[in-house]
């Protein structure tokens, strides 16, 4: 019986730097040779597109990605992304965006502790559940790590310790690994479907968290500076300073000019919505409010949006347009 193909494309991260010195990362087939129950689970083949921490990881290694997936498409049952989890969720995000369409499985994974600790490492098993996962009926990209297979756009490091390093709060995991891999009912199944590259993005994207009694020249210094547009994280649903020290003017004053506004929280369980007057004044002013989409899922949405879309009216459009589950349906 012939084996399904699956490749894995490696990118460094703890998995495979030296237990002792965390540096030195093992490459794509060092990694693949020391788990050899992988190759009774599909025929590998492995890719090294970079070997970083994936603190140095960039927007152009998530296009590159991208192209590699798009490029070999039709040639594997599924793709594996081993990577770094400092960075993995925005990396994942990404991916949702710069290929829709789906058909099949992208399994990002990685380990908190490298695979070559001679105390025992999660990057075992990780990787085989991985690879198990790219060979089921799933068609969109996830994180599997410890237990747990998430949507990629829905999920946050909750953890720089915890074996479980991963979580979602506006959605329930889209499976669980077990005795049994199970996968639940709200995950995008397997088609023939053919996938969309559109790979144009806009980095000069700023994230401002809004903190008490921050200086409201913060944002005009951030459109002085040539930024595109800006995420902030606002309290609970949506909510700035609107009295003393009010964010209003100078984020009017931004929109104006042209840059994109996106309101998200601050908060791990919520959304943002036009409940209180701070969140009604920025849905008039014409900020974009991201409801419960995750901060991450929300920068790299707005940096591809940006690359997409010409016209403020279209930017808020495609803002508020559904494109990878990346936002409850139901606003």
């Amino acid at each position: 019986m012939t084996k399904k193909k699956i490749l894995c494309i490696c990118t460094g991260g703890t998995i495979a730097m030296d237990s002792e010195t965390l540096s030195d990362l093992a490459l794509a087939e060092e990694l693949l040779a020391a788990v050899p129950e992988l190759q009774q689970i599909a025929d590998i083949d492995a890719f090294q597109l970079t070997n970083l921490d994936s603190v140095e990881m960039k927007p152009e290694n998530w296009i590159a990605i991208a192209e590699k997936i798009y490029d070999l498409y039709d040639e594997y049952e599924g793709f594996v992304v081993v990577h770094g989890t400092d960075t993995m969720v925005y990396t994942a995000s990404a991916l949702s965006f710069l290929l829709t369409n789906l058909g099949k499985p992208v399994i990002f994974t990685g380990s908190q502790i490298p695979l070559s600790s001679p105390l025992g490492s999660d990057a075992r098993n990780n990787l085989i559940y991985s690879f198990r996962y790219a060979l089921m009926d799933i068609a969109e990209v996830c994180i599997f790590f410890g237990t747990s297979l998430l949507r990629a756009n829905r999920t946050k490091k909750i953890s720089g310790f915890d074996i479980n390093a991963f979580g979602t709060f506006s959605q329930d995991p889209l499976g669980h690994a077990g005795v049994r891999l199970n996968l639940t009912k709200e995950g995008v199944r397997r088609s023939n479907a053919r996938p969309v590259l559109r790979k144009n993005i806009v980095t000069e994207v700023y994230l401002l968290k809004i903190y008490p009694g921050m200086s409201p020249e913060i944002i005009d210094r951030i459109v002085d500076m040539g930024y595109k547009g800006i995420v902030l994280e606002s309290f609970g649903t949506g909510n700035i300073p609107i009295g003393e020290k009010s964010l209003i003017p100078p984020i009017k004053r931004a929109i104006e000019k042209g840059v994109a506004i996106v309101v998200t929280s601050q908060c791990e369980y919520g959304y943002t919505e036009d409940i209180y007057p701070s969140g009604r004044l920025l849905k008039k002013m014409g900020a974009v409010l991201a409801y419960d989409m995750t901060v991450e899922a929300a920068l790299v949405k707005l940096m591809w949006v940006l690359g997409n879309a010409h016209t403020p009216r279209e930017i808020k459009d495609l803002m508020y347009t559904l494109i990878a589950n990346e936002f409850s349906s139901f606003y």
